[in-house]
């Protein structure tokens, strides 16, 4: 994209979906293709273009957008038929990929098709390298800076699965909690490392905020694996702990990571009673996407997090300095990474 205009989430799943939907419109679905599963369609584009091909759609998604649910891995068994063909959307790293290509194998039928779509500023043009392992992948279209890849299931090929055999144990130094050992996933904010402005958050958190009370309210909003709420646990065991993130494997992280706290998968409050309130808001939110921007978090944070603090509450936030997050809370920025 041009450098003055710079491509927001919703502008880039929409281009996809184009170019899925302009494919299926000039070549319908493959022959003997019944039952698509969809994966990752944060908006539902791709699986409107199936439907309209004549497809029986299934999904899977790891992400709670609006008001489609999530769930960390495909639904399995016997009561819902294998996929002939999988359209699965590039996640943002190989690590990620390599964890989704698995669950999107474990619902399709041997001999069946996986479609692999994104954009060229994605990596999918590396794509066909890490996909070698099933086979060649032929590239069936390139239009709008979008690729579709396609690959067979061979029928030797056993997905490593499910979600469980992808946990990983990483130790972080937590400021203020020191050393813990937590679960996380593939494709996680951060996997493997403290990222800086969680540390930043966690500094100021041990050295200027005092402490919950005990059985006061406590949310981490955005939580992936729940580091956040994992170091003022440490400190403070007695808070009443919620955590809230659109991801399903973040969640299931964090349920694992912090046992006994309130966790909910939505897309920013949804997930939450609306009447409840709190006595402490942290958050390190996303700002994209993908390789795509996306301040939704965000700004859904800033909106609605004065009228979800109790009075004297407090909202403990970082982000970047090109956030602008200051007029917004009505003050000016204090220390911001970047």
């Amino acid at each position: 994209m041009g450098s003055k205009h710079r491509e927001t989430a919703a502008q880039r799943e929409a281009r996809l979906a184009s170019v899925v939907e302009l494919w299926l419109q000039r070549e319908g679905l493959p022959a003997g293709v019944e039952r698509v599963l969809v994966v990752d369609d944060d908006d539902g584009g791709v699986e409107r273009a199936v439907e309209a091909a004549g497809g029986m759609v299934q999904t899977w998604r790891r992400r709670a957008t609006g008001q489609r649910a999530a769930a960390p891995w495909p639904k399995g068994g016997t009561a819902e038929p294998l996929a002939d063909l999988a359209i699965l959307r590039l996640p943002r790293d190989w690590a990620a990929s390599e964890l989704q290509v698995h669950a999107a194998l474990s619902r399709l039928r041997a001999g069946g098709q996986l479609w692999v779509v994104g954009a060229n500023d994605e990596g999918i043009k590396s794509a066909p390298g890490h996909l070698a392992w099933l086979g060649e992948a032929q590239t069936l279209w390139i239009k709008k800076r979008v690729r579709i890849l396609a690959v067979g299931r061979p029928a030797h090929v056993v997905p490593r699965g499910g979600l469980e055999a992808w946990r990983e144990a990483v130790t972080l130094d937590l400021p203020g909690a020191g050393s813990h050992t937590l679960a996380s996933y593939p494709g996680l904010f951060a996997h493997g490392r403290l990222d800086e402005g969680s540390r930043l958050l966690l500094e100021v958190l041990a050295s200027s905020v005092p402490l919950p009370r005990p059985g006061e309210r406590v949310l981490d909003f955005g939580c992936g694996a729940g580091t956040l709420a994992v170091a003022l646990a440490a400190r403070q065991p007695d808070a009443r702990y919620y955590l809230t993130d659109v991801d399903a494997i973040a969640t299931t992280a964090a349920r694992q990571n912090l046992p006994g706290a309130t966790v909910r998968t939505g897309d920013a409050w949804a997930s939450l009673d609306p009447d409840l309130r709190f006595h402490l808001i942290l958050s390190n939110p996303p700002l994209h996407r993908g390789h795509a921007s996306d301040r939704d978090a965000l700004d859904a944070l800033l909106q609605q997090a004065p009228g979800r603090l109790l009075p004297g509450g407090r909202l403990v936030l970082v982000t970047w300095k090109a956030a602008a997050v200051g007029p917004a809370l009505g003050q000016t920025p204090g220390k911001t990474p970047g």
